[in-house]
């Protein structure tokens, strides 16, 4: 088994999955090598500020002071690492397909620069089977001039999460033979509390798409009895709360826009792919995803009956442009639909945020501005209610599916 002799690792990717891993590890006196290609991430991590909201400034201070992390765009500082981590990046094309582009330039670093004895792990979300057959392949030609070792480590960041973090959250880990296994347990008992070891990578990777296409299709189905709910003049809050006083058998989810970010819109497409590929079929999944791809649809909808938008209402302000409250992240975020439907009617749309400073080189907004509507879609930390009351404009709020006056 290959020894970790200097306890050096490079985590590719400083975002929202490769910058906490760095902190964690970096924290357990790891000497940790982020690398990063965006400019922006670079120059606020080396002035000490953190790009994400999980991580704090005095964390960053902290970690780069005492040596145990730096960020670099030097590619061959890959070189150094006992330990690569690939935390990069795994969209779907226009296509709903996997869009593999960064992951393979990363590999391609990896290949290039990777010593012997190195451990690859991938904590990426991709589809079943990509250790085995994407990433390993491509190390054939080099793989006799060195011992490498391969494992998979999905991850399962939840931005803002009070309760569950990196370290109190199990993590679910598969190499491809016994000492890549006890490599990448060494590894991650070194930061998080429980770890299982499973039986394959497959097993390991489909794990963390299950997790997430089960949020999806209960998410789809609150929506779903939202809609009908609303309609009928019923509180679906209130309902969903005296569902959750059974002790067993149903688990609370929570109506709103729509399902936004980096995972759940995306990985049950991955699965669904990857069945679609071995000639199988997952329409539970695809009818969810159509539920919750119309969503932001029906409450254009619902916004447009009731303020009469086509003869009354010119200008709206958007409040709230993130996927989820506490984060700046905008990808897939169905605030910007919602923003994109109002546009097409003709409408003039400003947006504030206060977590979300700037939007494809847009400033968010002051809520002073002046405007015929507000539309609240996420409840960000930070927005002044009363401010935007004493505007004496109509309001509504997608949050709880009812006009506030």
């Amino acid at each position: 088994m290959g020894k970790i002799d200097e306890n050096k690792v490079v985590i590719i990717g400083q975002g929202y999955v490769g910058l906490p891993l760095a902190v964690a590890a970096a924290l357990e006196g790891w000497k940790v090598i982020g690398i990063e290609e965006s400019l922006q991430i670079l120059e606020l991590v080396r002035n000490n500020k953190s790009p994400i909201e999980d991580i704090s400034d005095n964390i960053i201070a902290e970690i780069r002071t005492n040596g145990n992390y730096e960020i670099t765009n030097d590619e061959t500082r890959i070189a150094e690492a006992d330990i690569v981590i690939l935390c990069v990046p795994t969209p779907v094309d226009e296509n709903n397909q996997p869009d593999m582009t960064f992951m393979e330039t990363a590999i391609e670093l990896i290949v290039k620069y990777a010593k012997d004895e190195t451990l690859i792990i991938s904590e990426s979300t991709s589809f079943p089977g990509t250790l085995r057959s994407f990433v390993i392949p491509k190390f054939m030609n080099t793989i006799k001039k060195r011992q490498l070792y391969f494992a998979v480590a999905p991850e399962r960041v939840n931005p803002r999460d009070k309760k569950w973090n990196l370290k109190n959250t199990p993590r679910i880990v598969s190499g491809i033979d016994e000492n890549s296994n006890q490599r990448t347990l060494q590894f991650y008992k070194s930061i998080c509390d429980n770890v299982i070891l499973v039986d394959s990578p497959e097993i390991a990777e489909i794990t963390k798409l299950l997790e997430n296409s089960y949020r999806l299709v209960n998410i789809s189905l609150i929506n779903e009895f939202a809609e009908i709910c609303s309609s009928m003049n019923i509180d679906i809050h209130k309902i969903v709360e005296a569902a959750s006083s059974k002790p067993y058998g149903f688990m609370p989810f929570y109506p709103g826009l729509g399902i936004g970010g980096h995972c759940i819109p995306v990985d049950p497409l991955y699965f669904a792919w990857w069945a679609k590929q071995n000639q199988l079929n997952t329409p539970l999944i695809q009818q969810a995803i159509t539920t919750n791809n119309k969503v932001p649809e029906h409450f254009f909808n619902l916004i447009s009956t009731k303020f009469e938008l086509n003869g009354k209402i010119k200008k709206i302000m958007l409040v709230g442009i993130a996927y989820k409250v506490g984060v700046s992240d905008t990808r897939n975020s169905p605030s910007l639909i919602l923003k994109s439907h109002f546009e097409k009617a003709g409408h003039t749309v400003i947006w504030h945020d206060p977590i979300v400073k700037e939007w494809e080189k847009v400033q968010s907004c002051s809520l002073r501005e002046d405007c015929d509507l507000v539309v609240i879609a996420v409840h960000q930390p930070g927005i002044n209610m009363d401010l935007i009351k004493s505007k004496k404009v109509p309001i509504y709020d997608c949050t709880k599916s009812m006009a506030i006056k």
